[in-house]
């Protein structure tokens, strides 16, 4: 068997706060497109489950002027838009993950006309009116952070990849009209006193060449406070060209790598994955790390003929099927148990079959990420000198066999001990695989069976939870209305409303010692007509 050794220098950091692994996230459930797909409450509740199971640490979420702002300089907070947005905040803010409003996106049809530049595609326009969009933005800044209480929205970015040819379409130079626009949203936040509210992101490119960074680090630096970039397709290797054409270009400032993913689940792995660009992407000095997409939707007006399910997503949209794809057990373990806001520290290792990334939180935690190549076993150790002694470690293994099942559990903690400073471990398994070990407690679970069931009205039928790491039973309940949803007793036995149309319940099973940890599962009431496991 071979041996390999890791070692961590707490001492030598490398940068002081990598906000962590995220998530994109087009927040459109719960609109009027995905719900004539057959979304429902029922199907938000273990969407809900999932983003509060993985907890990302910031969340890119996309927005659109129209769903708050149908006539020009009239703002409607309480849209049907508006409150599926606010249905995306809450429980980001539930998770403790910081937001990144990604303002401006795609045009409604009905705000074209004012919105959109004459002669331009109006669903794809940048703003006519930059002064008007500034106040706008300032608006909605106000009414989210100071009259809902948003308190993690920390970043703010505009449109999608302009470099492209699918947002932000404008005549002329579209780089010095990008620059103009963060100009006038930052003098009109400044004016406001709400400047310091935000950290302004940008410009959101996905070009190899870097060209429009280095167009808005020359020509509006002041009004960025970090840089962002997307990246798809390159190797491990190509990753560190792209980060250092921006990196070196923009410094002092910070880079920070808001898209990045792969089309296929079985594309992620040794020579181009989710844990190499996160261990690639920290050691390299930059700042977050953010998954391209959470969960596949139906895209709203103007784009209702496109839907992101299928590719590059966590998990495709709940009414096409409950299990996730492998990307979600992968970017949900590095997105839990990498902390937020911590110091990369310097890790070496003697072994060219391993990547290693360290990471320390400021309440002292610490998380390890070790990437394996996989061809044969092997027996390594990580040693650590600083670790101090009372530190409980556990560890988590993500593989590319893992089981796709409803109830997407993250793989569960193993304990680990280390002696004297050093972790000893093997990896037996000689496929490629990755090894999470951390001082941060393990996210509780629950494992509903069955996890999705249909059954007819009126009906009786047991459910079983089983909890992970953690202690002791749950507690059982029904989502939403009881009176219309039916009832489930505290041995999980649910008894179904008498429904004369067909309608969708959830269940949850709350973890007794930890209310962290829950479980959901789906049922589907059906008007007269037997009950299908």
């Amino acid at each position: 068997m071979n041996k390999a050794s890791v070692r961590i220098y707490p001492e030598q950091v490398l940068h002081a706060d990598f906000l962590g692994v995220g998530v994109n996230i087009i927040p459109v459930c719960l609109m009027a497109n995905n719900r004539l797909q057959g979304y429902t409450d029922a199907h938000w509740e273990m969407d809900k489950k999932r983003i509060l199971t993985m907890k990302p640490k910031v969340a890119r979420i996309w927005f659109q002027v129209d769903w708050m702002e149908p006539t020009k300089g009239e703002y409607t907070w309480n849209s049907p838009e508006m409150k599926a947005f606010y249905k995306y905040m809450d429980v980001l803010q539930s998770a403790g993950t910081e937001v990144q409003l990604n303002f401006g996106w795609k045009i409604g049809r009905a705000v074209q006309e004012w919105f959109s530049i004459p002669g331009t595609e109006g669903r794809i326009s940048a703003p006519r009116d930059l002064d008007a969009y500034a106040v706008s933005c300032s608006a909605l800044l106000q009414e989210l952070i100071v009259g809902r209480g948003y308190a993690k929205l920390k970043y703010l970015s505009f449109y999608n990849e302009p470099n492209g040819h699918w947002d932000f379409e404008a005549p002329g130079d579209q780089k010095a009209y990008y620059a103009e626009m963060l100009k006038r949203v930052n003098d009109r936040l400044v004016a406001d006193g709400r400047r310091e509210w935000v950290r302004i992101w940008g410009p959101e490119e996905v070009d190899a060449s870097g060209e429009w960074m280095h167009y808005m680090k020359d020509h509006a630096d002041d009004c960025i406070d970090e840089y962002t970039f997307h990246i798809y397709g390159g190797s491990y290797e190509q990753l560190s060209e792209q980060i250092a054409i921006r990196r070196d270009y923009t410094s002092p400032k910070p880079v920070g790598m808001t898209e990045f993913g792969w089309s296929g689940d079985d594309e992620s792995g040794w020579n181009s994955g989710f844990a190499n660009y996160v261990v690639k992407a920290a050691n390299e000095g930059i700042r977050s790390a953010l998954v391209w997409q959470l969960n596949g939707v139906w895209c709203e007006d103007p784009d209702e003929n496109v839907n992101t399910n299928g590719v590059y997503t966590l998990w495709d949209s709940l009414v096409l099927g409950m299990n996730p794809h492998k990307s979600y057990y992968a970017a949900g373990l590095l997105a839990r148990y990498i902390p937020a806001h911590s110091s990369v520290v310097h890790t070496e290792t003697d072994s060219d079959q391993m990547r290693t990334a360290a990471f320390a939180s400021a309440d002292g935690d610490m998380t390890i990420v070790v990437e394996y190549r996989g061809g044969e076993a092997i027996d390594y150790d990580i040693a650590c000198p600083e670790m101090p002694p009372d530190l409980r470690w556990v560890k988590y293994v993500y593989k590319p066999d893992v089981i796709l099942e409803g109830n997407a559990l993250l793989p569960a903690s193993m304990p680990i001990e280390p002696v004297n400073g050093v972790i000893q471990d093997s990896l037996i398994d000689q496929s490629y695989q990755f090894v999470i070990y951390t001082t941060m407690k393990p996210q509780a679970q629950v494992e509903i069976l069955p996890v999705q069931v249909e059954m007819a009205s009126g009906d009786t039928l047991a459910f079983h939870a089983t909890v992970i790491d953690a202690a002791g039973g749950v507690i059982w309940s029904v989502a939403g209305d009881a009176a219309s949803n039916g009832s489930i007793s505290q041995a999980g036995i649910y008894t179904a409303p008498r429904v004369s149309e067909d309608v969708w319940v959830a269940i949850q099973a709350i973890c007794e010692s930890d209310p962290d940890g829950r479980g959901i599962a789906l049922i589907k009431v059906l008007a007269n007509k037997e009950s299908i496991v």
